[in-house]
């Protein structure tokens, strides 16, 4: 995702993950922040297991189509992976499949911070 430090000011839009898989991008540039991003990609592994992470990666992909056309994209998700692992097979899948595609985001992104207790870590 792009650096916001290099943009004027432009419109903000929220999405919730935690409610809706935003999909596909506006048509308008601007500022787009969509949180919840483990909601979402827990959206793509319920439809299908075999095609989940295709499905998330042509999602991704459509965003950053549209952030390349001068939007500005944020994406925030919460981390599942930490603590004891899970007994039921779906819970293991789900926390899997959230790291996996986090890793994805990760390598497309230009930046990419850790938030932890309150405290910024740049990784990337």
């Amino acid at each position: 995702m792009k650096d916001a430090s290099k943009a004027g000011p432009v419109e903000i839009q929220w999405y919730n993950g935690y409610k809706l898989c935003p999909h596909p991008a506006p048509e308008q540039n601007g500022t787009v922040i969509i949180f919840g991003l483990e909601a979402i990609v827990r959206s793509f592994l319920t439809e299908d297991e075999a095609g989940a992470r295709e499905r998330f990666r042509s999602w991704l992909e459509s965003w950053l189509c549209w952030e390349q056309s001068g939007g500005i994209l944020y994406l925030v998700g919460s981390d599942v992976g930490k603590g004891v692992v899970p007994l039921e097979k779906e819970a293991r899948l789900f926390r899997d499949y959230v790291g996996v595609c986090f890793q994805e985001v990760a390598r497309k992104a230009e930046r990419v911070d850790l938030i932890w207790y309150g405290l910024a870590t740049q990784l990337k």
